[in-house]
């Protein structure tokens, strides 16, 4: 019962999703923003979050979405 008053207490916050674009028309949505390191660009992969690196040539736009992407 407590635990549910502590949860209750903070506010929901909105998830944001991140599309990758990738050459070829391919997308990939991500968890949280991706970063670019050198020649890769580091991410969580959604919805499993595995933490996964594209080289950033394969990389075409990044854009940010609001709603999760469409089940499969």
């Amino acid at each position: 019962m407590l635990l549910a008053g502590i949860l209750a207490s903070f506010p929901l916050r909105s998830m944001s999703y991140y599309v990758l674009e990738l050459r070829g028309g391919s997308h990939i949505y991500a968890t949280d923003v991706p970063v670019r390191k050198g020649r890769l660009t580091l991410f969580h992969r959604y919805p499993d979050g595995v933490f996964m690196s594209l080289s950033s040539s394969e990389v075409v736009k990044v854009e940010t979405a609001q709603e999760p992407p469409p089940a499969a």
